[in-house]
């Protein structure tokens, strides 16, 4: 659509991922990004998982 906007403002990293990896064939930045992205997520659902548990015995 507005394929990232004015100084890529609106681009997600699920995008650049996209872009890399087959619109400028740089496959191994593309796989290193994704599994960043992998990373993070993980984390972040492993820390709320934590989190609402602890919850869960406090109440």
């Amino acid at each position: 659509m507005t394929d990232g906007g004015p100084a890529n403002s609106t681009q997600t990293l699920s995008y650049v991922v996209f872009q890399d990896s087959f619109k400028d064939f740089r496959f191994a930045y593309g796989t290193a990004v994704a599994v960043l992205l992998l990373i993070i997520t993980v984390i972040v659902g492993v820390l709320l998982t934590t989190v609402l548990r602890r919850r869960e015995v406090a109440a």
